[in-house]
């Protein structure tokens, strides 16, 4: 994987060392180490599915689940860098969370409970990131929105995707 530089992608990787060191991102991701914890979380999209073929196999997407992408937020103020009067550089932009986990078997039947425990657990994960925020090296964000979600895998693209639930969030910095 190409390395982060410049202060787009840099903030980028200072939001994965955020969320990498978020106990309970770790828990839910079952890894033990920031380095495991940063392997479920990916710059922009999944890795290609493999070999040669065009889309992920079912297995391949629950292998990867739980999972988080951080991407660019799309909207015009993804990123900005500003000169204040004094001359200094202020660099602020958005960026998208996006977090994956499948819906475990023996909540099928019960589809509001998955979705509060997902949102338990994205809530104490988005509380600790704030307080790891501050920390050298990790993104000083001033906010984190929900964008969308939770929202669950349809009947139809749980055939070739397996049966999931996701959500998006906004952060700020």
């Amino acid at each position: 994987m190409t390395e982060p530089a410049g202060s787009i992608s840099l903030a980028q990787e200072r939001l994965r060392l955020v969320l990498a060191n978020s106990a309970r991102f770790r828990t839910w991701t079952d890894t033990a180490t920031e380095a495991a914890a940063l392997a479920k979380i990916h710059h922009e999209a999944l890795p290609p599915p493999a070999g040669n073929a065009t889309e992920h196999t079912v297995a391949e997407l629950e292998a990867y689940r739980p999972y988080a992408i951080v991407s660019t937020d799309q909207e015009a103020d993804g990123f900005s860098v500003i000169r204040d009067a004094m001359g200094s550089w202020k660099e602020s932009g958005k960026l998208t969370l996006h977090l994956c986990e499948d819906i475990p078997s023996d909540l099928l039947n019960d589809l509001f409970e998955a979705r509060l425990l997902f949102k338990n657990t994205v809530g104490v994960v988005i509380d600790e990131m704030r307080a790891l925020a501050d920390d050298a090296g990790k993104l000083n964000f001033t906010g984190i929105m929900l964008a969308g979600g939770p929202w669950f895998s349809k009947e139809d693209v749980a055939t070739g995707q397996g049966v999931f639930q996701w959500i998006d969030l906004t952060v700020v910095w």
